[in-house]
């Protein structure tokens, strides 16, 4: 019989540490994104998005198709259909709207700022998702510690890949010249999400132990491959950088050596050393900096992308403000 006090316990830390986890990855997530941070307020909404909006929508949703479903299945298809179809399509879609509102933003510039906003909106997703499951296995009386470890830990991060995924496609929408690509992209995407959801849930529902290690197995496998494809796509943003900044260092814009230090892959280390060195107020001018011309690199390419003349205008604001940081 499980001891109540430990189970309360395991309850108590199983949301504590689930907070921590979920922030400690969105944290690793957020420092893989070296050269052109994407803007804090804007992922703080995609968060809430995930967190609030999304579960309320969920619940609404699966409940109204679990209905109608039950009017033609029962027992185990019906189960089988909830789990593996209808939680799939419903989460997937609330989440990927969240992605898909934000991609006409000027912010959203590749297929790396596809794969940050997926993330974000599948880890507030994933933190409210993990809480209603403490809460439900404590009242059941389940050791919640345990339902920890699998949501937390071996399975932290599946929500944050499904919607990385479509948000990772969606960005290649967005680069791509090619107009029937742009809507296969995104097409293509949202069905891998929820084909990787449904086998997931699939896996673990009705598969036993061998269900978990599978699917812990094609995960960690999925992180991996994830975790190289992030590195080409900094590799991608490193040479435009360089690219479109070269001609802000010929018209005195910018130095030489503030012009490596934007695409150095050290460069949060680098201001890092300006901050014990040299003060707050001097680390908080070097990282704005290096923002404004990572940003500014971005915008030209953009432009000479898509000849779109609004990106011109904040080419020169961007350059105004370097000038007045000088």
């Amino acid at each position: 019989m499980i001891n109540p006090f430990l189970n309360f316990l395991g309850f108590v830390l199983s949301i504590v540490l689930g907070i921590i986890l979920t922030f400690f990855y969105w944290f690793i997530i957020w420092w893989l994104d070296r050269f052109e941070k994407e803007p804090i307020w804007l992922l703080a909404l995609l968060f809430f998005w995930g967190a609030v909006v999304v579960p309320a929508l969920a619940i609404v949703f699966e409940l109204m198709a679990e209905g109608v479903a039950g009017i033609v299945i029962s027992g185990t298809p019906l189960e089988f259909t909830s789990v593996s179809i209808i939680a799939p399509i419903v989460e997937e879609t609330f989440k990927g709207i969240g992605v898909l509102a934000v991609v006409a933003f000027r912010d959203f510039d590749d297929a790396l700022d596809g794969l940050i906003y997926g993330t974000t909106v599948g880890l507030g997703f994933a933190l409210t998702e993990n809480i209603l499951y403490f809460f439900g296995n404590f009242v059941g009386g389940v050791p919640v510690f345990f339902v920890f470890l699998l949501r937390s830990i071996v399975f932290g991060l599946n929500h944050a890949l499904f919607t990385g995924v479509f948000g990772l496609f969606l960005g290649l929408a967005k680069v791509s010249r090619n107009i029937p690509m742009k809507i296969i992209w995104p097409l293509f995407g949202f069905a891998l999400a929820i084909s990787m959801h449904a086998g997931h849930n699939a896996l673990v529902s009705f598969f036993d132990i061998q269900g978990v290690a599978a699917s812990a197995g094609f995960y960690a496998l999925t992180v991996v491959v994830i975790l190289v494809g992030v590195f080409v796509m900094l590799y991608f943003e490193r040479k435009w950088i360089r690219e479109y900044l070269w001609e802000e260092v010929q018209n005195g814009l910018i130095t030489q050596e503030l012009y490596r230090r934007v695409y150095s892959w050290s460069c949060l280390t680098k201001e890092t050393h300006v901050l014990f060195s040299r003060g707050w107020e001097a680390y908080i001018r070097a990282k704005n900096a290096r923002h404004l011309l990572a940003k500014l690199a971005m915008r030209k390419k953009a432009f000479h992308r898509t000849g779109n003349p609004t990106y011109l205008q904040d080419i020169e604001d961007i350059r105004a403000k370097i000038r007045g940081m000088a």
